[in-house]
């Protein structure tokens, strides 16, 4: 295998530093997912030290809406998962869940992406969900072994809350406010 080009080798080496601290962050949480409050800190640790080659973050839009998530110990098997919120036309709404998967850490980001965040098990988490727009929404939940209901289609317009229980490997309950 040749060497990378040289105009291409700093894009390179960013990728690498992601990918290697966002393994890292996964492999610690992993480790300390019974105590929920370090790997809380240790995500968000990751998502700073990992934000050199993420793009600026987007300046908060007037968030009409509050995903609300709820995990239990047993979500996704105790491992952390991956949540995103992300536009979605007709056609993007189906998206399959490799699909998907690979739109989490994209690069160059993509930009219909509005969040994500990891989900430790036991723990609550909240997202804002911009009211600015006109497509539709939908949050994908990245279990390991996702039963059917792992992603969850938000129409415009859209409710004050949304509150969502997360179950062993799939979404188990969703109340819209």
């Amino acid at each position: 295998m040749s060497p990378p080009a040289p105009a291409r080798a700093p894009a390179l080496a960013r990728a690498f530093a992601f990918v290697l601290a966002r393994t890292l962050a996964f492999a610690l949480a992993r480790a300390f997912a019974r105590t929920p409050a370090l790997a809380l800190a240790l995500g968000a640790a990751s998502s700073a030290c990992s934000s050199s080659s993420s793009p600026a973050p987007r300046a908060p839009a007037a968030a009409t809406a509050v995903l609300h998530v709820r995990s239990t110990p047993q979500t996704n098997g105790g491992r952390t998962l991956y949540v995103m919120v992300r536009e979605a036309d007709a056609k993007s709404i189906t998206l399959g869940y490799d699909d998907a998967a690979a739109k989490l850490f994209a690069d160059p980001p993509d930009p219909a992406v509005l969040a994500s965040r990891p989900i430790f098990p036991g723990a609550a988490a909240e997202l804002p969900l911009e009211g600015e727009g006109k497509k539709d929404l939908v949050v994908y939940f990245f279990f390991t072994e996702p039963g059917p209901r792992w992603r969850l289609p938000l129409r415009r317009p859209l409710p004050k809350a949304v509150y969502v229980d997360l179950g062993a490997l799939q979404i188990e309950k969703v109340e819209r406010r």
